[in-house]
Order: C-alpha cells, then structure tokens, then sequence
C-alpha cells in the first residue's frame, strides 16, 4: 500500500495532457516539487479544482529580459501571474554593455527569480563591427566558462547570417562550443539556398518569422519556428491562421514574445495572450498548450518540464476555462505561488553607471541634408528617403565612454514637435539615440540621460518633463514592476502629448531600433548611417 504523504495535491481537476493530447479529470499528487501521481488521492493540503483545468506552465521560448526595463526577478513577478514558469532569457543586451562579467552578475540575478529562467549565451556582441559597444568582442574563448554553468541551454540568436554561410573561423568556433545544445537563430533577407547552409550548420530555430513564406522556409530548411508576439512585432494571427489552413505540424512551432513591455504583459498577456488568440483563430487547446509549454521544453532539452505527467516538475497553471481563460493560480516548485514583493533582490554594483557620455552642444549636431530614415509603423523596419519638412533629427552618441562618438540624421515618421525623447536602450550596442525637433531639446535630453545613469528621457523645449532612470547597464530599473509601469505610462503620456501619435510609432521602443544595424534596411550607429542591405556605412 502507497503511504505517500504528498505536500499538495490539486484534487478533480480536468489535466490537459500534451503528452497524450487528451483530457481527463484526476488528482494530481505533488511531493519534493515533483509530479508523483495522478489518479484518485486523498490526503491533507488539497486544492480543489472541481470544474477547472490544470496545465503545464508556460515557457517563453525568446525573450530579452532587460527588454522589459525590470530586474530579472521583477520581470518573474509580471509574468508568473499570466501563467508563464519558465523563459529561455538571452541577455545579449547587457553583454554588450558589459561582456562576460555582465553575463555572470546576471546569471546571478536571475536567481532571485519566481520562475525558471534559463540561458542563452549571447552569440552576436557586437552584431557587426560597425558601431560601438562597450563590451568589445565576446568570443568562444570568453563564453568557454559558461558552456557547462548551470541553467546555460545553449547559444543565442545567430544574427551574423553571412559568417555562419561563410564559415567565418570566430562564428565557426562558438558554433562547434554549442554543438550539443540548442541554437538560436535570427535569419533575416535569405533565399531558401542561403536558409539550409545557416541550418546545416547547427542552428536550431528562428523567431524572425512574418508571414507564412518566412515559416515554410524555415521548415524547408530544418528549422524549428518561433511564433512571436511582442510589443513591436505581432506574428501570432498571420501564422497560426495559416498553419490552420496548412494543417501543419505543430511539434515543430513554440511561442515566444522577444521583447515586450511590462505595461502590455500586465494589460493583454505573456504566453497566454499567445495560447488565448490561437484558440480564438480556431486553433485546438490542447494543440495550443503544447506549443505553449512542451515544445520548448524539448527544444533546449530542458527534462521533466512542460507537461503533467508523473515524474515532471510540478510547475502548473489551475485555469477557469480552455478557450478565454484566466490563470486561476500557479504552482510552482510544488508549492502554491503567492506573491512576495517585499523580498530584496541581488543587484551588483558592477553594472551600474555604465552611461558615460561626453559633452553634447548643438555644434556635433549636423545630419547631412540629403537623406533621412522613414519610420515604418507598426515595425522595426525602415526605409531611406529624402527629408520631409518637420526637421526631426536623430542622434546617435557612444555611451560606453570609448570614444565620444556623435552622429546624426533626420528622421520621417516619427512626429515630434517642440521636443525631444531620449533613451539608453538601443539595439544592439546600447548606446544613446535621441530624436527631436530641436538641437536645444536634443542637448537637454541627452545631458538628463547622463545624470541620471541611463533611461528614459523626455524634453518639451528645453526642460525635462519626463524620466525613467534605468541605473543598471543604462537596460534595467531597480524599481519594483508596477512602479515602473507607473512611471512609463506618465512619460509616454507626455510624450504623445509632444506629437507622438501614430499608434504604430512607440514614442522609446521605435528609437531604440534606430541604431540596429541588422535590420533592414537604413539605420545610424555612432559611427554615421549604415547601409544594412549592402553592410556598409555611407559615405
């Protein structure tokens, strides 16, 4: 007779089982934060699920945590509560303010977390050679030390599409460092030739998926694919409506969010949003949740996570519903969540003040007259076209104390009047972009940046009426979430106020895209404008 005296048990739930792709109603037995049975059980510490569903917890297949702006173990505290356990974080931002120490300390951080996160190591810092970051190059021998560290599952996104193909020797190596875990893709202009030389070489998957032809080529060439839903980039509907169409086989597909404000995870969702609008689109729950929970957990081989079965980690969701449903409670670790936002959490020294500007007066100033970069709402993409008549300009400035670079364009699009937003976080080498109307406002920004260690800044002539300081790497704030939800909503409040009103323009998510350089198809690094479709800066 089985005498086991479980810690929890979650008793007459109806188990959506993406093992079987079934479900059924039992109790599930939880001991040492482990699955140990499933069937008729009674003992103490029950939770009645009569009615409801337990599931698998979510897992984040990509996602850059300091995207968020919050601490690691704040960024957990946003997402558990929308269902989501695990995420695979690729901290490829503050490794290129900082390298491998950043990389360490925020290994540490993430210790500090409600849920499981693990790593990628960042493959691409910098992602080109181009502009200037604060790390340098982080090469195979310097990522050698974390192959093996715990809770490290494989290399980050390949942004250097061409290396890879051409078998550049620094790419080859750390390739060859990872071959045995899984690695991350960032594929973006292949043709379907290019595709299968970038998977042959051991890439695993890739994210960057728009529209249904980016998808079937990807599964051409052996990738598995990332359906993402972010902030800035919306691929849910279009994909999963036409893999529905397709009837494609969902064990190649997971969800994943990228980058995504804490504002939109605390309105719409995490995972969840995902896994609701691919039910809704006609999608089966139980084909949902797999995507949404087992699929990654077997890509970054992540062993008894992602699934309700005997012997898995007992990190679960109890929900109301399989269709609109709402994140009832959480179980993680085998015990019931239950938030604790007093706990102070780990935040090294090592990676604050790292904005180190030199002096900006309006004689840097001087965007050529000939060339401007049209915005495109709605993405990160952008197009080259003379200058339109409002004299927004950009500026791009070296923020790692390296140089004391300083460069600058005029920008169409964007719709500020009387101003100027600046920001510390700017893909991928972080240094500092502003835009603004008016080299006054622009100085003003820029000097508020530098005082108050990185952030976000927002100037209506020459006073600032709008900040959020981001004291760790210039990325991450040391406030708990909803402060920081707080304090976003104000200053995009007073940003749109400044002219700001195209919904498909985001007043400090736009500008941070302006500098990255692996995007299509004009950008401005510090070091002047970049030709992203021929790799070249302008002459």
């Amino acid at each position: 007779m089985d005498t086991t005296k479980f810690d929890l048990i979650l008793k007459n739930g109806t188990i959506v089982d993406t093992l079987k792709r079934l479900t059924y109603i039992a109790d599930v037995g939880i001991k040492d934060g482990v699955i140990k049975r499933i069937g008729s059980i009674s003992g103490e510490n029950e939770i009645d699920c009569t009615g409801k569903y337990v599931a698998a917890g979510f897992i984040n297949a990509h996602v850059h945590i300091e995207s968020s702006m919050a601490m690691p173990s704040e960024y957990g505290r946003a997402v558990i509560k929308r269902g989501t356990t695990s995420v695979i974080s690729d901290p490829h931002e503050i490794v290129n303010v900082k390298g491998a120490e950043a990389l360490d300390e925020f290994i540490k951080m993430c210790e500090d977390a409600p849920i499981n996160i693990y790593t990628v190591v960042p493959s691409c810092v910098p992602a080109t050679p181009f502009d200037t970051n604060g790390a340098g190059c982080f090469t195979a021998d310097d990522m050698k030390p974390f192959v093996h560290r715990k809770g490290v599952v494989g290399l980050g996104e390949v942004m250097s599409c061409g290396e890879v193909i051409d078998g550049n020797p620094s790419m080859t190596a750390k390739l060859e460092l990872f071959k045995d875990k899984t690695i991350d893709g960032h594929a973006i202009g292949m043709t379907p030739e290019e595709m299968k030389i970038y998977a042959n070489a051991g890439i695993s998957n890739d994210h960057e998926c728009n529209s249904y032809e980016d998808v079937k080529m990807r599964l051409d060439a052996g990738l598995r694919v990332y359906i993402r839903e972010g902030s800035a980039c919306k691929a849910v509907t279009p994909i999963i409506k036409n893999i529905l169409e397709d009837k494609a086989d969902i064990n190649s597909f997971a969800f994943c969010t990228d980058d995504k404000h804490l504002k939109d995870i605390e309105e719409e969702g995490d995972i969840d949003f995902c896994v609701r609008k691919a039910i809704a689109l006609g999608m089966s729950p139980l084909d949902a949740f797999t995507i949404a929970s087992l699929n990654p957990a077997e890509f970054y081989k992540l062993g008894n996570v992602g699934a309700v079965a005997e012997g898995y980690a007992a990190d679960l969701i109890i929900i109301d519903s399989l269709g609109d449903f709402k994140v009832l409670n959480v179980i993680k670790n085998g015990r019931l969540y239950i938030d604790d936002a007093t706990k102070t959490p780990y935040i090294p020294d090592s990676l604050k003040n790292t904005v180190i500007l030199g002096d900006i007066d309006e004689s840097k100033i001087n965007p050529r007259d000939d060339i401007a970069i049209r915005l495109i709402p709605n993405t990160v993409l952008t197009e080259r076209e003379t200058p339109d008549k409002s004299g927004t300009i950009a500026v791009v400035a070296e923020r790692h104390g390296k140089n004391g670079n300083v460069a600058s364009c005029y920008v169409n699009g964007y719709g500020i009047k009387n101003g100027a937003v600046a920001v510390s976080v700017a893909h991928d080498s972080h240094n500092s972009v502003t835009v603004g109307d008016t080299k006054k406002s622009i100085c003003v920004a820029l000097n508020r940046l530098k005082e108050i260690g990185g952030g976000l800044v927002v100037v209506k002539g020459d006073k600032v009426v709008g900040e959020l300081a981001l004291s760790i790497g210039g990325l991450m704030s040391e406030l708990k979430y909803e402060k920081i939800i707080e304090k976003s909503e104000k200053i995009y409040k007073v940003a749109r106020e400044l002219g700001i009103n195209n919904l498909g323009i985001d007043p400090f998510l736009t500008p941070s895209f302006i500098s990255l350089p692996v995007i299509p198809h004009i950008r401005l690094l510090d070091t002047g404008l970049f030709d992203v479709d021929t790799m070249r800066l302008m002459k």
